[in-house]
């Protein structure tokens, strides 16, 4: 987490779509691995397909934002949070029970 720090922040982020040509515009298909080892990763070029969309660094057109103060969680907004906490814990245990497989 301390990593996170030194990152660099993006006015637009990464934004995946749905690929509508799978041999044309898939991100994964579109990069060459073979070959590829620690020493090589700085050369590998990452494509930009419609499916896959670069995110974009800040710039004067897309300034950092500046928070004057925090905003103000309401207590329906807070209920909600909590509720969706439930929600999350409840599927989780969904996911860890085994059904038995039909034939």
């Amino acid at each position: 987490m301390d990593k996170w720090q030194e990152s660099l922040n993006f006015g637009i982020p990464m934004v995946w779509k749905e690929p509508t040509n799978h041999v044309t515009d898939c991100y994964f298909c579109a990069i060459d691995l073979s070959g590829m080892n620690r020493k090589k990763r700085d050369s590998l070029k990452y494509p930009d397909v419609q499916s896959a969309r670069r995110p974009v660094a800040h710039s004067e057109e897309i300034p950092v934002p500046i928070f004057e103060e925090l905003p103000n969680i309401s207590d329906e907004d807070a209920s909600v949070l909590k509720n969706l906490k439930k929600k999350k814990w409840f599927l989780k245990m969904i996911l860890h029970i085994h059904f038995p497989k039909r034939n």
